[in-house]
């Protein structure tokens, strides 16, 4: 990151008169606090702080940097809520977050800062059969990481209207402008409509949608409206006692955009809609070439704040989980090209946060959700200036898997205590093409149908048939792509001990590529002679039909893949258990390539105490490939786990975890210590955190240590300090870390 210091002495007064300025503000706020209140409720947060930062930097030939940092803190926020009358309410905040940095780099000194006024107000109106609103809200940015001040204004209202036995109607409008004050390089307007019914009876859904968008670009002159209607029908019933059950979806929508390009040629963004939301955090032996990610709705459901449950701050870093996490979106077709991803978290991350994901982010796509191939990014990846995104621009590719992968942040690049938990929230896929390569309009038809019918054919055993379909079609570009399965699965109970599970299912689908066939069977025969002791043996196995494409001309392929697993768990005491897995795999590929692979993993669990607990784990894996007119190759691994828990005191908890990979390519220890304690509580509260991590094959150790201390001057006013030391050490590279932090809270 470069920081342009222009005129940073001259700056010192204003800085300076700020400071007073802002003391002058809270104690004007505070003043008006201590009067009577004049509203039903309000809120009152202050908290000014210091802090003191000492970092020093030794390269591999000896070369020390020192940096010294001061800084002051500052984040004020007043919010109030009136009752104005029944059912009517008006809320209303303002904040203030500023930080004002001294620093000084051998000896050059360097002052930045970037403070943010952030204002909103709501005014509600509720009751059981109507709700609505108008909302304003106002941020703006300045100070001298930015070139130019810059700003964003949304206003807007909406209203649901929910009246008994008749369609629900939902309308919302909203405005944004975003633009730097001197509306030199940006100056963009978003108008954004949304119209709704929904109407639902004995089983029967109904819903339609019409959304609009107008983006204004009034720099270059471009502006692009979008229009989308959607009509969807769900419904689900139960017949004959549920031994017939079905389900049914079908939406129908159109699409147009309008391009007006009467400047200069810009960028436009069209969204492209997946149907699926997929999220994994990485185990070993998972790699990103290497995984299946898994459903999660969460990630694509429109929903900018919910959180998706992947979490990508410090905090799993500080407990030694430096696990990827892969962030994934499925479509109905392997054709739609995809350019521009976004990826939302759940609050806005200054530019150090920032620095070290944009070198951690990687893109990969894949036909299949098993096999993925690395996408290299197409430009740098940049945050959302008054939007908390990842902006992730790739080649154009074509897939019908596309995912981002990025490790949590690591120990030491922040110690902000914020940024120990960075959640995922949405995940958007794009592709911006250039408005003078667009027609001034284009518009798509599409319809989407999805059915699940599940009927029993045997109670004893069980045995059921299910049906399932899947239906896509873009009647603009002409594709067309479908699913179907037809399975059969039985569930036996043999005896009280034994009890076996079986299925057998035929897919046939085309995702844009060619008719394509599957076979998929499996079964498993499950024993529990007593409620402590438990095993199963299962078999699957899959065999796959399609056309290679990648010859000249294409000729029909096929791949297979079969498996075998045995697993076994004991509870042989109380407080110990033990379990087993030995599984094998065998796949063939369409060039006659076999890869064989075998796992096995023991692992013993002790609870002695209510305060103690320790798991120790070992896993050894095997892997060899053959045929395919290559040469044979082959690769061995083991890795043991151990984990110590213990927590002797209410105050007190450690946790030691140790790995070791005994055979690799490079033979790793990897070590996590982490102590915590609390001794005082009440009004003195006193905190403790230490953290090491070794890692034998990088020659990397992390070092984090946090005494904390808590006073309760009141209720409603606190005092904390923090004293933070973190120590990283390479080969080629030593940073060490002290830092120092002051900060009062006082909340009415």
């Amino acid at each position: 990151m470069v920081i342009r210091a222009r005129g940073a002495r001259a700056r010192t007064p204003s800085v300076r008169r700020r400071t007073h300025a802002l003391r002058a503000a809270a104690a004007l706020v505070l003043a008006l606090a201590s009067a009577p209140a004049w509203g039903s409720n309000y809120t009152l947060y202050l908290e000014p702080g210091y802090l003191y930062d000492v970092t020093r930097i030794v390269d591999s030939s000896a070369q020390e940097s020192k940096t010294y940092r001061q800084a002051l803190l500052q984040n004020y926020r007043l919010a109030v809520d009136l009752d104005l009358a029944r059912n009517l309410v008006l809320s209303a905040s303002g904040n203030f977050i500023d930080t004002s940095n001294w620093t000084s780099t051998n000896g050059i000194p360097l002052n930045f800062d970037q403070p943010t006024v952030v204002a909103s107000g709501r005014l509600n109106y509720s009751t059981p059969v109507l709700t609505a609103g108008l909302q304003y809200d106002y941020n703006r940015q300045w100070g001298t990481l930015l070139d130019v001040s810059r700003a964003s204004e949304v206003a807007g209202g909406y209203a649901t209207w929910r009246p008994q036995e008749l369609p629900l109607v939902e309308l919302r409008l909203t405005r944004t402008h975003a633009y730097d004050v001197l509306l030199q390089s940006s100056d963009n307007v978003i108008w954004s409509g949304l119209a709704g019914l929904r109407y639902s009876v004995q089983g029967l859904d109904l819903r339609y949608y019409l959304n609009w968008i107008q983006n204004q670009d009034l720099i270059s002159e471009v502006t692009s409206s979008a229009l989308n209607n959607m009509a969807q029908a769900n419904y689900g019933d139960s017949f004959f006692g549920n031994r017939l059950s079905i389900y049914a979806n079908a939406i129908a929508q159109s699409r147009s955009l309008t391009v007006d390009a009467s400047g200069s040629a810009a960028t436009v963004l069209q969204q492209q809609f997946p149907i699926q939301g997929l999220t994994l955090v990485e185990v070993f032996p998972a790699t990103p070439a290497d995984d299946t990610l898994v459903p999660n709705a969460a990630l694509i459901d429109g929903n900018l704040l919910a959180t998706t449950g992947i979490n990508i701050g410090f905090g799993p870093s500080n407990s030694g989980d430096r696990n990827p996490r892969d962030l994934g979106v499925g479509f109905a077709d392997a054709v739609t090209p995809v350019n521009m991803v976004y990826l939302w978290v759940d609050k806005p991350l200054p530019v150090e946060v920032v620095a070290a994901f944009r070198n951690s982010i990687t893109a990969w796509a894949s036909s299949d959700n098993l096999r993925w191939t690395q996408v290299p990014l197409a430009g740098p990846v940049v945050f959302g200036a008054f939007n908390a995104r990842f902006e992730i621009p790739i080649p154009e590719t074509s897939a019908r898997y596309l995912k981002v992968v990025t490790t949590p942040l690591p120990v030491g690049v922040t110690n902000d205590r914020v940024y120990q938990d960075i959640l995922v929230t949405e995940m958007q896929v794009y592709r911006a093409v250039s408005s003078s390569s667009l027609p001034p309009r284009t518009t798509q038809y599409s319809v989407q149908a999805n059915g699940t019918l599940k009927a029993g054919i045997l109670r004893a055993p069980n045995l059921d048939y299910d049906f399932t379909i899947n239906y896509n079609r873009l009647f603009q570009s002409g594709i067309r792509t479908y699913s179907f399965v037809n399975g059969l699965t039985l569930n036996a109970r043999l005896s009280r001990t034994w009890t076996v599970t079986s299925r057998v299912a035929r897919n046939d689908a085309d995702a844009g590529n060619g008719h394509e066939g599957q076979w998929q069977w499996s079964a498993s025969l499950i024993a529990r002679p007593f409620s402590t002791l438990y095993g199963a043996l299962s078999y699957s196995g899959q065999v796959n039909q399609f056309t290679d494409r990648a010859i000249d001309p294409p000729v029909p392929a096929s791949t297979s893949l079969q498996s075998v697993t045995l697993f076994g768990r004991a509870d042989l005491y109380e407080g110990v258990n033990l379990q087993a897995t030995l599984s094998g795999s065998n796949g063939l590929d369409q060039n006659q390539r076999a890869t064989n692979s075998g796992t096995a993993n023991l692992s013993l669990g002790l609870v002695p105490n209510p305060w103690l607990n320790f798991t120790l784990g070992y896993t050894y894996t095997t892997s060899w490939l053959t045929g395919g007119f290559l040469p044979d190759a082959s690769d061995r691994s083991s890795r043991l786990n151990a984990t110590l828990v213990t927590t002797p005191l209410p105050a007190l908890s450690a946790s030691l975890t140790g790995t070791w990979l005994i055979l690799g390519a490079t033979p790793t220890f990897f070590g996590t210590v982490q102590v915590n304690y609390s001794p005082l509580q009440g009004d003195l509260q006193f905190t403790f955190a230490y953290t090491r991590n070794f890692d034998t094959a990088t020659q990397v150790s992390t070092q984090f240590l946090s005494p904390g201390i808590r006073w309760t001057i009141r209720p409603g006013v606190y005092l904390n300090g923090t004293y933070t030391m973190t120590d990283t050490v390479s080969p080629v590279l030593e940073t060490h870390s002290q830092q120092g932090l002051a900060s009062l809270i006082i909340l009415l």
